[in-house]
């Protein structure tokens, strides 16, 4: 009997040990499990930090973006505005500017018609008409006076 006592608790032994190292086997499986989860978190986490952030966290997010994609549009908007003013600035001198030119030539050509209406016919303080003799060429007079009156 006393070999049967040995082989049973041998036996008795055995299917302890088998029973600790199943045992040690599923913690060992559970543990690798709960690491390759925790893995699989921080690994999504890294991946796409936006989605580990509560739906509450998110919402600022987006509204921050809604309002600094408004405040862009609007700097948009107003640098157009600003550069459409200063167009028309430029055209609006340039107008002047033409009118000006246009209104001194006008004025300069007033001044030039006053001034020769002004004028009166220049004489020649020599002139037979100021004598009251007839006007006599230069060439008749010469002419006269070598073949005599």
């Amino acid at each position: 009997m006393a070999t049967t006592q040995k082989e049973q608790e041998e036996e008795h032994r055995q299917i302890e040990q088998e029973r600790i190292e199943k045992e040690k086997q599923i913690t060992l499986e559970k543990e690798r499990i709960a690491l390759a989860e925790a893995l699989q978190r921080v690994a999504a986490a890294a991946a796409a930090p936006e989605t580990s952030v509560s739906p509450q966290q998110q919402q600022p997010d987006i509204a921050q973006q809604l309002l600094a994609q408004q405040y862009q549009q609007e700097q948009i908007i107003l640098q157009q505005q600003l550069q459409q003013q200063f167009l028309q600035q430029q055209a609006l001198q340039l107008q002047v500017k033409q009118e000006l030119q246009q209104q001194l030539q006008q004025e300069q050509q007033q001044q030039q018609k006053q001034q020769q209406q002004q004028k009166p016919p220049t004489q020649n303080p020599f002139s037979a008409n100021a004598f009251n003799y007839s006007a006599v060429s230069e060439q008749e007079a010469i002419t006269w006076l070598r073949n005599g009156f």
